[in-house]
Order: C-alpha cells, then sequence, then structure tokens
C-alpha cells in the first residue's frame, strides 16, 4: 500500500502533567498510607480490558504484598469491575476512585510509582502519555499506537494482552527496583518533551497545510 503521501504529526500531552509530589490529602482519601501504587487511569470500557487487569493484579498481589491498584475513571463498567475484584478477594488491593474531575487529573498520575493500562485498542493512548510526561514507567498493551509513545525496555514494557504473564512478570519487575522505576519515568519524560507536546503538533500540522497549498497554486497558478 502506497504511504508515501502520509505524514504523521502526533498528538500532544499538556505540560501540566508533569512530576510532582504526591498530595497528602488525596493518598488519605483513598487509603493508600505509604504503599507502592500501580496506576491505571481512564473509562471504564470493554476495550480498556480491566477484567484482564484483575486477573493480573491477583498474581500480582501474591508477589508483592504491599502495593495497591489504583483504578481512577468512571463508566458502566464500575460495578462490574468491584464485584470481580471481591470475588477475587482482593479486598483493599484494589482502590477504585470513581470519575476524577479534570482538576484532579495530573495530581492522580503523581499517586503512583507504576503506570498499566492494558487495552486491547488505543487510537493514541493519551492517558499513556499522560503517565510518561508524569515521569512513571509504563507496561502496557502492544495494541493499537500505543507502541508508537512507548519504548518497550526503556521507559517501561510492551506487553501482550493475550499472555497476561507478561503483565504480571512486568510490574512486580518494576515494584521491586525502584531505580528501574526512577530510570524509566526520566526517559519517559524526557521522550514526551521531545516528540509528544502540542506546540510540536501544531507546528507539524501547519508546514503540512503550508505545503499543500503552495503545491496548490504552483500546479494551478493561483496566487
Amino acid at each position: 500500500m502506497r504511504v508515501d503521501h502520509v505524514v504523521v504529526a502526533p498528538y500532544g500531552v499538556d505540560p501540566r502533567f508533569a512530576p510532582r509530589p504526591a498530595r497528602a490529602d488525596l493518598r488519605a482519601r483513598y487509603g493508600l498510607g505509604a504503599d507502592p501504587v500501580v496506576l491505571f487511569f481512564g473509562g471504564l470500557k470493554p476495550r480498556k480490558n480491566l477484567p484482564l487487569l484483575l486477573d493480573v493484579w491477583t498474581q500480582v498481589a501474591g508477589a508483592v504484598s504491599p502495593a495497591r491498584l489504583l483504578i481512577a475513571g468512571g463508566g458502566r463498567l464500575l460495578p462490574v469491575l468491584r464485584r470481580l475484584a471481591a470475588t477475587a478477594g482482593l479486598g483493599d488491593r484494589v482502590v477504585f476512585t470513581g470519575y476524577v474531575p479534570e482538576a484532579e487529573k495530573a495530581d492522580h498520575y503523581n499517586l503512583a510509582d507504576v503506570f498499566v493500562f492494558p487495552s486491547a485498542m488505543e487510537g493514541f493512548g493519551l492517558a499513556v502519555g499522560e503517565a510518561m510526561s508524569s515521569g512513571l514507567p509504563v507496561v502496557a498493551s502492544d495494541r493499537g499506537s500505543i507502541p508508537e509513545l512507548l519504548v518497550d525496555g526503556q521507559g517501561g514494557f510492551l506487553c501482550d494482552p493475550a499472555r497476561p504473564g507478561e503483565f504480571t512478570e512486568a510490574l512486580v519487575r518494576l515494584l521491586r527496583d525502584p531505580a528501574a522505576r526512577a530510570n524509566q519515568g526520566a526517559v519517559n519524560a524526557h521522550r514526551v518533551d521531545r516528540w509528544f507536546r502540542w506546540e510540536r503538533c501544531v507546528a507539524a500540522t501547519r508546514r503540512e497545510y503550508e505545503s499543500a497549498v503552495a503545491g496548490w497554486r504552483a500546479r494551478t497558478g493561483s496566487r
């Protein structure tokens, strides 16, 4: 298939998503204490693959006992997911925030030590970009456009959703290695700054429009 006429102008991530100390009131709101936190952030929709995440967390919780899974976001699957977590015996090892107001979004990323995103399909993966911009290592699905955002082995790990063990292994590995978390989070923040800011997206889009208009004028003799 011919693609030489296609130019990619990646979406951007707002710089308000940046590393900063966690808000003590938010940690208290969710009863997180000093435990390590793995965060999922997004709409609770079928394509986000959250039942798989709960299955994975059952294994992670057995291997890294103090860690908590924070599932941030609202949606029609929330009651179903709460029941699944209770049935799995996860108790307070999984915390559901419900809907998060836009004004508190950036602060929720700063509650986490690791970001996890098992989505079966993403057009861009904005939540992944926001987590990266916040300086978090990411464990994410290798589906859709996520591999264009996250570099496997550098800023975290890309995992096959058909192989849940890959998610388990990656999460356990990061939860046990604070230095790796810090290094991979820094790589992610730098990558977003370099490639995924809105000013870069706007500039690339403008260049292509200007080029298209200039080509049309050259072909038609229009001014």
